[in-house]
């Protein structure tokens, strides 16, 4: 269920302009077409939000944020491009789950979202690479 809930999520990112990832979707096991627009997922984003970061789901969401931090350690600077926009999509995600949504966070994805808010400067992206290493 948690995964459902992380691809919803996605889609609705997708659809105010972000980038696709195909790293992420491989791993959320998100296909273009799955997910279908329709007014009750804005609706009901705050509850998808609320049982993303439940006590039930939160741990999925740590799993993807460390796997991620994991392959950002083991690659090149010049490699990481990908990884590091799952990582800066994923900061998004929690964000606007902290304070959009007042989500209570795991204190790892808490100071991740913190420490590492200007994830749209390549300056940042590059201190969060090296923070991997």
């Amino acid at each position: 269920m948690c995964e459902k809930y992380f691809r919803i999520v996605y889609y609705l990112f997708l659809r105010k302009g972000w980038r696709r990832i195909s790293i992420l979707e491989s791993c959320i096991s998100y296909s273009d077409g799955a997910e279908v627009f329709s007014e009750d997922l804005l609706r009901n984003e705050f509850m998808t939000y609320e049982k993303i970061f439940s006590s039930e789901c939160e741990g999925y969401v740590l799993d993807l944020f460390r796997k991620f931090m994991s392959e950002l350690g083991e690659v090149r600077l010049e490699d990481s491009g990908e990884v590091l926009d799952v990582l800066e999509l994923m900061q998004s995600i929690c964000a606007t789950a902290l304070w959009k949504f007042n989500c209570e966070l795991p204190p790892e994805m808490d100071y991740f979202v913190r420490e590492f808010d200007r994830l749209d400067d390549p300056e940042e992206k590059e201190r969060l690479y090296m923070s991997a290493q």
